[in-house]
């Protein structure tokens, strides 16, 4: 009997768990889906960018649409609150006035266009197939449901990718891509699925460059690298530094197999990733807005004033509400208030030991010292700009 591969075995299981996820999580159940929803279904009507009007930056979307989605949000923390089956296939079979429309602001209206591609080219497949049904009109949740399927198809698809492309740590990936929070957030329309497969993908084949004899660098592979960095640095830029692996690429990897030949490539690759993503801001930059950035610069100002003040809330913080990060590591679903068993979380933290001790194990290649100083380096800064991030964000006044 054939012996079925890591790869393999997650595009089987992961099919068959995603597709569970993407149709039972109720509408709109997941942290800001609404919000990347709202960019999916403008972009699949050929709207890339928004508009100004009163000082706001936004979209025209039909008012039943936003009052659906409102009546939806309303449900956050009432875990008493239940979505029926009998409600689903009456919302998806309804259908919608789309001439009433009201002017909308929401969060992700200057998110980069092309992360948002895959699930408005959903919404687009899944209005022609109600065509072809005889529906002239589809509901809000019809085209979320339709965003959702092709979303999670996507993702699928580059991390069953990533795990068969890289020549180590695949059963860690296999755990990391088995996650209940990694099948929920690639389930849903969102772009952290999207930042979750793009950066397997990317370590992937960074990997198989610097351990694989026969693998080379081919003009596609730098188009995928140059796509990946676009998303990770206009998304959520602590990602980026990802890329800065592929130094660790042989030279001999490279089309003239040169030291020259390869600091001339990465440099241009990572130039042009920069000057397409200020090309692609231009639109968002021409557009007024009332909104202030007062309070934030305030908050930069005191992390840069007070440093070790700021490391010691970090580090305080993920002391004091461990419980808590472990549950949204593992997976915490609905709008952020729905728990896994305790038994579960156990399950998972032994299977995050013993996945990466086998890779470790049998693995015929290892990281050399450097590199792994540098991902432990990398992953602390990360932790660091996150919770920068948070603070700065959400901590203004």
């Amino acid at each position: 009997m054939k012996k079925i591969s890591v790869s393999a075995l997650y595009l089987y299981v992961g099919l068959t768990i995603g597709l569970l996820f993407v149709f039972l999580i109720p509408p709109f159940q997941s942290p800001d889906e609404d919000s990347h929803f709202k960019k999916s279904y403008q972009i699949s009507r050929g709207h890339l960018y928004g508009t100004s009007e009163d000082g706001k930056i936004g979209n025209t979307f039909p008012v039943e649409m936003i009052e659906y989605i409102r009546e939806k949000l309303s449900m956050i923390g009432d875990r008493d609150q239940k979505y029926k089956y009998s409600e689903l296939i009456a919302d998806q079979y309804s259908t919608m006035d789309y001439h009433h429309t009201s002017f909308h602001n929401y969060s992700t209206v200057d998110v980069m266009p092309v992360t948002y591609f895959v699930p408005a080219f959903g919404i687009i497949i899944g209005k022609g197939f109600a065509r072809i049904l005889g529906r002239s009109s589809v509901s809000t949740v019809y085209m979320l449901y339709f965003a959702r399927l092709f979303s999670f198809l996507f993702h699928l698809f580059l991390i069953y990718m990533a795990i068969k492309i890289t020549p180590i740590m695949k059963k860690t990936m296999f755990f990391i891509a088995l996650l209940p929070m990694t099948f929920y957030l690639c389930c849903c329309v969102s772009y952290d699925g999207l930042l979750i497969s793009l950066s397997l993908l990317g370590v992937s084949m960074i990997l198989d460059l610097i351990y694989m004899r026969n693998s080379k660098m081919t003009k596609f592979k730098l188009f995928v690298f140059g796509f990946i960095g676009l998303v990770l640095l206009n998304i959520k830029i602590l990602y980026f530094p990802l890329l800065f692996l592929m130094a660790f690429i042989p030279e001999n990897k490279f089309f003239n197999g040169t030291k020259k030949d390869k600091i001339r490539i990465l440099c241009l690759l990572f130039v042009a990733v920069f000057i397409i993503s200020l090309l692609l801001k231009i639109p968002n930059f021409l557009m007024v807005s009332s909104v202030s950035n007062e309070d934030l610069s305030k908050q930069v100002l005191f992390v840069i004033k007070h440093p070790f003040k700021f490391l010691y809330y970090v580090f305080w913080n993920l002391y004091d509400r461990r419980e808590w990060f472990f549950h949204s590591t593992v997976g915490m679903l609905g709008l952020l208030d729905t728990f896994m068993p305790f038994g579960v979380l156990f399950l998972f933290a032994i299977y995050g030991v013993v996945f990466p001790l086998l890779d470790a194990f049998n693995s015929k290649y290892h990281l050399t010292k450097l590199p792994r100083i540098l991902l432990g380096l990398y992953t602390l800064c990360a932790i660091i700009m996150i919770f920068g991030a948070l603070y700065v964000t959400w901590t203004p006044g």
